[in-house]
C-alpha cells in the first residue's frame, strides 16, 4: 500500500509539472474597427472628422445633403401642430350634442316629427363621425412627423464608440451608396492575438497569464490573463486563436504592432491509465526492498 500511495503521488507530481515555457507571435489590434456607412443614398454636405482624430460615442462624423428632408419635417410639423380642422369638428359635434340633448324630451314623446327627430339623430352622429375622423387625421400626421424627423436623421452619420478614425473614404460633394464612409477604431482596451497550434488546444484556460512582450522600443512587458479561446479551429492553418485584453486608457500603446507572448503548459500530455500505474509500481519494486521481506528475515 505504501508503495502505491508512493507511486500516485510521483506520477502525478511528474504530470502536473508545468512545461518549459512556450513562445508564440502576436499582434495587438482594435477592440473593435467598425467600417461605418449609411443606410440611404446621399451627397456629402459636411464633413466633421479626418484620419488621426479622436471622436466620442455619439458625436458627428459625416452629414449628407438634408435640405429635402428638412423641408418635409417643416411641412409635417405644421400639418401635425394644426388644430383649425379639429377644432370646428369638436364645436360642430358640441352643438349636435346639445341640439339633440334640448329635444330628447321632444323626440320620446313624439311631439315633433319622425322625420325631424331622424334629422337630428343623423346629425349628431355624422358630427361624432366627423370628429373621430379628425382626430384620426391628427394622429397620422404626427406619424408623419416622427417619420419625417427619422428620415432626417438618417443624413446624419454618428460615431458609435469612442475611438479614432483611422480612414476617410469620402469628401464633400461624393455620392456615397452601401459602401463605407469612415472607420473608425476603438483602442481602449487593445485585444492582444495568437495562433497556437491545434495540438497544443486544451492545454491553456482562460485566465491563465502570459508574458507580453512588445517590439516597439520603450514599452515595458505585461502578463495579462486570456481571456477568450475560440472553440473554432482553422482548418488550414490547423490553428486556434487566443485573445487578451489589455487597458490602454493612456493610448501609448498603439494598435497594430507586433508581440509575442510566453505561455506555460500544466496539462499533462501523457494520460494516467492502469498502464503507467503498473510501469511506475515495477520500476518502485526493483529500487525499494520489500518490507514484508526484510521484516521476515528479522
Amino acid at each position: 500500500m505504501y508503495k502505491v500511495t508512493l507511486a500516485m503521488s510521483l506520477l502525478s507530481t511528474l504530470l502536473a509539472m508545468p512545461v518549459a515555457a512556450q513562445s508564440f507571435p502576436c499582434q495587438v489590434k482594435p477592440s473593435e474597427l467598425l467600417e461605418l456607412a449609411s443606410p440611404v443614398v446621399g451627397v456629402v454636405a459636411e464633413v466633421h472628422a479626418n484620419r488621426g482624430q479622436w471622436v466620442k460615442q455619439g458625436e458627428l462624423l459625416v452629414k449628407l445633403d438634408d435640405r429635402v428632408e428638412r423641408a418635409r419635417v417643416v411641412y409635417s410639423n405644421s400639418r401635425a401642430s394644426s388644430k383649425g380642422s379639429l377644432s370646428a369638428r369638436k364645436a360642430k359635434y358640441d352643438f349636435e350634442h346639445r341640439q339633440i340633448e334640448r329635444n330628447k324630451e321632444v323626440m320620446a314623446q313624439n311631439i315633433i316629427s319622425a322625420q325631424a327627430a331622424d334629422e337630428i339623430r343623423t346629425s349628431y352622429m355624422i358630427a361624432k363621425m366627423e370628429l373621430q375622423e379628425a382626430k384620426e387625421q391628427q394622429a397620422v400626421f404626427k406619424d408623419e412627423l416622427a417619420m419625417a424627423k427619422a428620415e432626417l436623421a438618417l443624413k446624419k452619420i454618428h460615431s458609435p464608440i469612442d475611438g479614432v478614425v483611422v480612414e476617410r473614404f469620402v469628401g464633400l460633394g461624393e455620392q456615397v451608396r452601401d459602401e463605407p464612409i469612415i472607420k473608425v477604431a476603438k483602442i481602449d482596451p487593445l485585444y492582444i492575438e495568437a495562433s497556437l497550434p491545434v495540438e497544443q488546444y486544451g492545454q491553456f484556460q482562460t485566465g491563465d497569464n502570459a508574458l507580453v512582450t512588445f517590439t516597439m522600443p520603450g514599452l515595458e512587458s505585461k502578463q495579462l490573463p486570456i481571456t477568450l479561446i475560440d472553440p473554432v479551429a482553422d482548418p488550414r492553418s490547423h490553428t486556434f486563436n487566443i485573445r487578451l485584453e489589455l487597458a490602454n486608457a493612456n493610448y501609448q500603446i498603439p494598435a497594430g504592432i507586433k508581440c509575442s507572448l510566453e505561455l506555460t503548459s500544466v496539462v499533462p500530455k501523457v494520460p494516467v491509465g492502469d498502464a503507467s500505474l503498473s510501469t511506475a509500481l515495477a520500476d518502485l519494486d526493483a529500487l525499494m526492498p520489500d518490507t514484508q521481506s526484510t521484516k521476515d528475515k528479522n
